[in-house]
């Protein structure tokens, strides 16, 4: 089999801002191809490891001496104090513990820091002389956590790292890092165990304002009390979970906030793991008859009210992801409810001490969860990820070649969903070979070909899923026309004498960076400039 002359993924990933690693082959040459990016926003994503993080790019340690090893590097004022691993603050108010100048101005950073106790009312860091009004607010919450903000001000002063207490008491901190911070225009590399594939989502928002902090702010109690999880390693590989612990009175035993008005088709997922409760509820309203049961023990989801449907996802260290979508019922509010469950009973008499961990919440428009999206205080927008690569006419063959995908959407049903696509064209709509998904049906492909405006072929591909990895293969050449899906030819025309004309991009989508883009993963992505034989295809797609 010849060597594809355009190439993504198949295990080989690499990216940097505006790019993702394409590559090609010249016998034992690898020749980079880089694929154009763009995402205006941070997203995340599962590493090899099964966590959840955003997918960043960080410079070089900016602080001397965060782990606190040695007393030395940090001015110390009034009330600061530097002991084992750590610095101390005792004291009444007004005091900082500071280093630098450190940062440059203009330049997005990120601080990471852990909180080892706290008995103080309110803590800022103030960062390259930003206005009291816009002073970042540290957490005061034991376990790590992390600030992202950009440098600004006007002299050297303004740029220290500087922890400034404003009240009294005490606070102890340590592992304080600032990296320079890349996270907009990153590809996204998603794993599911071993398997890597690349991630490209709609824009979405998380209407939930604080998303891992049940402490209060935001959320409100019935029947429930929340304690932090200290000993619990949360789907982020921290440990900044809660446990959501039912009261010992009888009745309902949940925690609830309230999000913009909800309306369409609805989505709220979130992440759970049992401790003395096995099950826990989620509902789009307080009346408690819109949303799903979920058993963490027995793995199932059971969805209840009009137009709801559910899901359940082992991600691994007994932490499920809990998922709920609603059409856009009249039922539904912006209520949103987690609740937890004795058995079958949602009110009951509980013992003051039992209860569930949850972590990382969401509520987003739309018939189904895309990846989690961090808020702490407002709602966070993840825009759309578009990839594509034009004037690459030297990497495709117009009059004959293969296109091949390993792919798997995000909705078999996408009835509440544009149609997805991936294509090679001439940049417009006229000369192009598309593979995409309709509206409707549930879990069908179609492969299409266009030259000069015309209809070569137009093919249905129906899958047993498609939000599971299938392979498709699409050849072209006068008088060849081929399909294959794992490893099956489905489809051979030999009448056509058109082939198309110019072809010079790829785009995740189905003519330009805009139109009907995909929404999906990829394993791989190849171009062959050659029409594979029924032999190759099938080694191809099996």
């Amino acid at each position: 089999m010849a060597n594809p002359s355009l190439q993504i993924g198949n295990s080989n990933w690499a990216i940097k801002e505006d790019n993702l690693l394409g590559y090609s082959t010249a016998g034992t040459r690898f020749v980079p191809q880089p694929i154009t990016m763009t995402r205006a926003s941070a997203g995340t994503r599962v590493n090899s490891s099964g966590l959840v993080e955003t997918v960043e790019l960080l410079g070089s340690e900016e602080v001397t001496n965060g782990s606190f090893t040695t007393d030395s590097d940090w001015t110390k004022g009034t009330g600061w104090t530097i002991g084992v691993d750590k610095a101390i603050y005792t004291g009444t108010a007004n005091s900082n513990l500071e280093q630098g100048s450190i940062l440059n101005s203009g330049i997005n950073y990120i601080l990471n820091y852990e909180v080892i106790s706290s008995t103080l009312s309110g803590g800022i860091v103030k960062l390259s002389g930003e206005t009291a009004s816009a002073q970042n607010v540290l957490s005061q919450v034991v376990g790590t956590h992390s600030l992202i903000f950009t440098a600004n001000g006007s002299s050297p002063e303004d740029f220290k790292i500087r922890i400034v207490v404003n009240t009294s008491g005490s606070y102890e901190i340590t592992n304080i890092s600032v990296k320079e911070y890349t996270a907009n225009n990153l590809a996204r590399v998603d794993y599911d165990g071993t398997a890597s594939s690349l991630l490209a989502e709609p824009e979405r928002t998380n209407l939930i304002t604080y998303s891992e902090d049940f402490s209060g702010s935001g959320w409100f109690n019935t029947g429930t009390t929340v304690s932090i999880a200290e000993s619990i390693t949360d789907p982020s590989g921290n440990n900044n979970s809660y446990k959501l612990i039912e009261s010992s009175g009888t009745g309902f035993h949940f925690t609830n906030t309230y999000t913009s008005t909800l309306s369409s088709a609805n989505t709220f997922s979130f992440y759970a793991k049992s401790s003395e409760r096995t099950q826990v509820s989620a509902f789009f309203s307080q009346s408690g008859n819109v949303g799903a049961i979920f058993d963490l023990s027995a793995e199932t989801a059971t969805a209840s009210g009009t137009g709801n449907t559910a899901t359940i996802e082992n991600v691994g260290n007994g932490w499920y992801r809990c998922v709920v979508s609603n059409n856009g019922s009249s039922q539904i509010s912006n209520n949103i409810r987690i609740g937890v469950q004795n058995g079958a009973l949602d009110s009951y008499t509980g013992d003051g001490t039992s209860g569930v961990y949850i972590w990382g919440t969401q509520t987003e428009q739309g018939s189904y969860a895309t990846s989690y999206i961090p808020t702490d205080g407002s709602t966070v927008t993840r825009v759309q990820d578009q990839y594509s690569k034009t004037g690459i006419s030297n990497l495709i063959n117009s009059e004959e070649g293969t296109f091949f995908l390993d792919l798997a959407l995000l909705s078999g049903n996408t009835n509440y969903d544009l149609q997805t696509s991936i294509v090679l064209s001439d940049g417009g709509a006229n000369n192009r070979v598309l593979i995409y998904s309709p509206t409707t049906p549930q879990n069908r492909y179609i492969a299409l070909i266009k030259s000069e405006g015309n209809t070569v072929i137009q093919k249905t591909i129906d899958a047993t899923d498609i939000t599971l990895f299938n392979k498709i293969a699409v050849t072209w050449k006068t008088n060849e026309y081929k399909i294959f899906l794992n490893g099956n030819p489905i489809y051979s025309n030999t009448t056509p004498t058109a082939t198309p004309i110019g072809l010079n991009s790829l785009f995740f989508a189905a003519y330009n960076s805009t139109v009907n883009p995909f929404y999906g993963k990829v394993k791989q992505l190849q171009v062959f400039k050659t029409a594979l034989t029924d032999s190759e295809l099938e080694i191809l797609t099996t």
